[in-house]
């Protein structure tokens, strides 16, 4: 794992536990399927994650923090 993975993964749980994920999201104008599909897991598992319910794992973890990365940088750059 690079050291930028573990800060992604870092930086997404964070997020997953203070809401932040959700709203970079939202503010992306991205559904929970898109990310979903992107990261190969349900709908339901991201709901979960954006709730802090769940904690990602595995490569979905990874995904999912490289994504949220990039989709804040989209709804910084839109604002």
């Amino acid at each position: 794992m690079r050291p930028a993975d573990v800060v992604a993964l870092a930086e997404m749980r964070a997020a997953c536990k203070n809401g932040s994920a959700r709203r970079t999201r939202i503010a992306a104008d991205v559904t929970q399927r898109e990310i979903g599909d992107a990261c190969r897991v349900s709908p339901k598992t991201v709901a979960l994650w954006e709730t802090g319910q769940r904690t990602p794992g595995g490569h979905p973890a990874l995904a999912y923090g490289r994504l949220l990365r990039d989709l804040a940088a989209v709804a910084e750059a839109a604002a």
